[in-house]
């Protein structure tokens, strides 16, 4: 198995987080090394699976980006380039040079803003890959856990990775 691929998670404060430990079970499958940045938010979120996540170190220059749950904070301040919390300096310098996945949870009164759907769409331009998934409705996001598509991250990234190799045996 192969372990020199180093994929980040970054967990933002979201429903979904506590889950997390999904995303790293199917990456360790896969054959990645997995390394874990928590927003400051999301320790409080996660205090049941936080010896769990801090385990993993922030050590290492990653090969592939995935920021899941993305909450629309997170999401917004990586578009407008805010640098105020440690996961968004580490991500403004990666952003457009590294394979980097968004899977966000965000409810629909948040998702209809206009500075959200412009963020997703500079994110995009930059060639950030947005998982399409649909936001819940205002208070209903505890129904939406148990589905999080935490795998849908990791195959775009893998299928975003393919594709780069692709291209440069040719």
């Amino acid at each position: 198995m192969n372990t020199s691929r180093l994929l980040t998670v970054v967990i933002c404060a979201a429903g979904p987080a506590p889950q997390a430990t999904k995303l790293v079970s199917i990456a360790k499958e896969r054959g990645w090394a997995v390394r874990i940045r928590l927003t400051e938010p999301a320790r409080a979120h996660v205090k049941d699976s936080l010896e769990f996540f801090e385990s993993y170190g922030q050590e290492g220059e990653p090969d592939a980006i995935i920021i899941a749950p993305a909450t629309f904070n997170t999401i917004n301040k990586l578009a407008n380039g805010s640098s105020d919390e440690r996961h968004l300096d580490f991500l403004h310098p990666r952003i457009q040079t590294v394979p980097t996945a968004i899977l966000p949870f965000v409810n629909k009164r948040y998702a209809s803003r206009t500075v959200y759907q412009t963020s997703l769409e500079h994110l995009r331009q930059e060639g950030v890959s947005i998982i399409d998934i649909k936001p819940h409705e205002a208070g209903s996001g505890g129904a939406e856990v148990e589905h999080f598509p935490w795998k849908d991250a990791l195959d775009k990234i893998e299928a975003l990775l393919e594709k780069d190799k692709r291209r440069e045996e040719h």
